[in-house]
């Protein structure tokens, strides 16, 4: 019940990988068709689910007792936390399926299936995350999303009555959230 588990770099030479048996994250070098590992770190949490990566940082989500979600630089031989990168979803939160970095790279977005909500946390120049803000959701249960050129937030919603849909959102770089279309079934 997530999206992410895998995710290129942008520049395709590395792979990431969240490991939620043993709360851990993989990190590839990508020559050609052959992967070659360089490095398993510990997610900073339990049960690790999405990652993404853009602007020399990765994100983790970890949807264990406790979601959090936990920030790596991106080196040249792997990847290091990243000093305040650490951040609990907010304590209604129930269920979390996605993160990814909006493309401007000043706010994390986090989609949460049984609370029908959706997460914004700011993310400081240095990769630091502030703390998560809840918006409901337009649609219901709200999973996997991706981003549009413009920057728009299009969601995929696997609970639209009588099927599923989509809705899409404006992100402002405060990571304010504001639903620019109703639930749209499909």
């Amino acid at each position: 019940g997530s999206q992410g588990a895998l995710t290129l770099s942008p520049d395709g030479r590395r792979l990431y990988a969240v490991n939620a048996g043993s709360d851990t994250l993989s990190v590839f070098r990508v020559s050609g068709a052959r992967l070659h590992r360089l490095q398993v770190v510990r997610s900073g949490g339990d049960l690790p689910i999405s990652v993404t990566v853009g602007a020399g940082r990765v994100y983790v989500l970890n949807a264990g007792t406790r979601p959090s979600v936990v920030g790596f630089r991106v080196t040249g031989a792997g990847i290091t936390r990243i000093g305040g990168a650490w951040r609990h979803l907010t304590a209604a939160d129930k269920d979390p399926a996605e993160v990814a970095l909006h493309p401007s790279g000043n706010v994390l977005v986090v989609t949460n299936k049984t609370s029908s909500t959706i997460d914004t946390l700011r993310v400081g120049k240095r990769g630091a995350l502030a703390r998560a803000v809840s918006h409901p959701s337009v649609g219901g249960t709200p999973f996997g999303f991706a981003f549009a050129r413009s920057g728009a937030l299009v969601v995929s919603d696997a609970s639209i009555p009588p099927s599923s849909g989509a809705t899409s959102y404006s992100v402002s770089g405060s990571g304010a959230l504001t639903a620019t279309s109703a639930a749209i079934e499909n």
